[in-house]
């Protein structure tokens, strides 16, 4: 996928979700509810969620909040608990490698970007470089 930087994507994982109506289990492995939307990054405090990649400009996605009525825990759209959980075919929408979506981090890396420093951190150890 190509972005570009005169043009920069919106990518709204959570929206596709509601539209097309997928419904997203609950991540927690002793919960069987179902994931349901909330409201947006964008829609609360109008800010999105960088995802980098290297192409250029950055994508931008509106991140859905998103609740379980069953057990009341709260989950973002781009987790990568949540992730896991989509079909794979949707994964075209928000194109990061799961294992790289961590909740703690600020932004994303697009699955291309994960896959070079992949293959520079293995061919070439260097980790030192790549941090």
């Amino acid at each position: 996928m190509s972005l570009c930087a005169s043009r920069p994507t919106v990518r709204p994982l959570g929206i596709v979700l509601r539209l097309l109506g997928i419904e997203v289990p609950c991540p927690d492995p002793t919960c069987n509810g179902m994931l349901l939307n909330d409201r947006t990054n964008y829609s609360k405090n109008e800010t999105l969620f960088p995802i980098f990649g290297l192409s250029g400009a950055p994508a931008w996605c509106m991140v859905m909040k998103m609740g379980c009525a069953c057990c009341k825990r709260q989950f973002n759209s781009n987790d990568n608990a949540v992730l896991l959980s989509i079909p794979e075919y949707l994964s075209i929408h928000y194109p990061v490698e799961p294992k790289y979506a961590l909740n703690n981090h600020s932004c994303h890396l697009e699955k291309e970007a994960t896959d070079v420093m992949d293959s520079l951190m293995l061919t070439y150890a260097n980790g030192e470089l790549c941090s």
